[in-house]
Parts: structure tokens; sequence; C-alpha cells
């Protein structure tokens, strides 16, 4: 084996010419695959056996539909840094909604704060194709309220995704403009402090926060592990 590599090792040492032209063709290779993946894998895949073709078939019909799709952008309820939940029996109501309302304009005012996905913004289209929210604007009756809570209860996007099933507690989604984050506590108890004062205002409404997501959660894993590496390395 030694003398197999002994050898291999010594063509390579007198063939540098044709191992450049090799590894041109390896490199030049490795950046078409790259540029294009899906040339590459037409190229690999044109003497597949039906299923294969099969697949590619349906990759083909998938990437047009993208393309006629494009336009169009899609509702990614799971995209958040951070989600807010609120607890209350009281979201369907004048003040509810109003509250609701006024702790999303309050957040998207912060410079970190990108948007923020709630129930209301979910697409919900009417018999002429237009964008409907889901709230009354302006005032609106108690019956109002009780049949936009049924609507938003049968709403696929909604009920399961950011209001719960038994219609008190709901999400909402934010993300954040990274380019404006100063610091750790801006992403956690900052989102909260804001639906605080808020609710404040609205001292008839029985609101409670919570903060989770991706950052938050991360956040606070880092402080355990740092307030934690005494006890760690002990």
């Amino acid at each position: 084996m030694r003398s197999l590599f002994d050898r291999f090792t010594a063509w390579l040492v007198h063939h540098p010419v044709l191992m450049g032209v090799i590894l041109l063709g390896f490199t030049i290779a490795a950046i078409q695959g790259y540029r294009n993946p899906q040339r590459a894998r037409q190229f690999l895949m044109r003497n597949a056996p039906a299923e294969s073709q099969l697949q590619q078939q349906g990759q083909k019909a998938g990437e047009a539909n993208r393309r006629a799709a494009r336009n169009v952008e899609a509702v990614d309820l799971t995209r958040g840094d951070a989600i807010l939940v609120i607890d209350s029996k009281r979201f369907f109501t004048r003040e509810g909604a109003k509250a609701l309302q006024q702790i999303v304009d309050r957040l998207e005012d912060c410079d970190y704060v990108s948007n923020v996905l709630w129930m209301d913004r979910v697409p919900i289209l009417n018999v002429f194709g237009l964008p409907e929210p889901l709230f009354p604007r302006g005032e609106a009756s108690a019956q109002r309220y009780a049949a936009v809570k049924e609507k938003a209860l049968r709403n696929p996007l909604v009920i399961g995704q950011l209001l719960s099933t038994n219609g008190e507690s709901t999400l909402m989604v934010i993300r954040f403009d990274w380019l404006h984050v100063r610091s750790d506590e801006e992403c956690t108890n900052g989102i909260r402090e804001i639906a605080d004062q808020v609710a404040k205002q609205y001292p008839g409404l029985d609101f409670q926060f919570k903060v989770t997501g991706a950052v938050p959660i991360y956040v606070s894993a880092i402080r355990s592990q740092q307030s934690n590496v005494l006890k760690y390395q002990i």
C-alpha cells in the first residue's frame, strides 16, 4: 500500500502541468455548480430512471409556480425574532381592540422594531378581492365585536396561529431592525415595558404579558450560562 502511495505521489510531482489542468477543471466545475446548481443537477440526472424524471418535472412545476407568484409576499407566521404573548378575555371589545392597536403602534414607533404581525394584519379578502382588517375601524357595537370574534375563530390563519382556540390568548410576532438594536434589554424587557405602559391606560382590561421567541430564549440562555459559569467550573 505504501509503495502504491509513493508511486502516485511521485507521478504527481513529475506531472505538475497535468495536475494543474485537473485542479483547474475541478475548480471550474465547482464554480458552475455553485452558480447554477440546477444545471449541474440536470446534467447528473440526464440518465436517471423514470422516478427521478418525475421528481424533476415536479421541481420544474414548483419553480414555475414560484416565478408566477414572485410578486406575492408570503405570510410566514414562524418568522419572528420575538413574540409578545397577551392573555385576556377582553380582546374583542372596544377598549381591548384599541389597546392592542396602540401596543402595535408603540412597538413599531421604536426604531429597533421592523414590523409586528398580529391577527388584525392577517390577509382577509372580501368578495371584491380587497384586503380587509379583522377589527372594525372607528366606533363599533358589542354585537359587531362578537361577530369579529366568531370570524377570527373561523379563520385558519388566525385560530391556532395568532389566537388560541378559546380566544383568550393572542400572539404578536415581532421582527427587529438589527441596525438599531442597542441592548439585550430592548429585545426582552423593553417589549414588555411598552405593553405594560399601554395597558395602564386601560384599567378595566386584564391584559397579562409574556415575552418569548428565538431572541429572548437565546438571551436568557446566555445570561444563565454567564451567571452560572463559576458553578460550572467548580
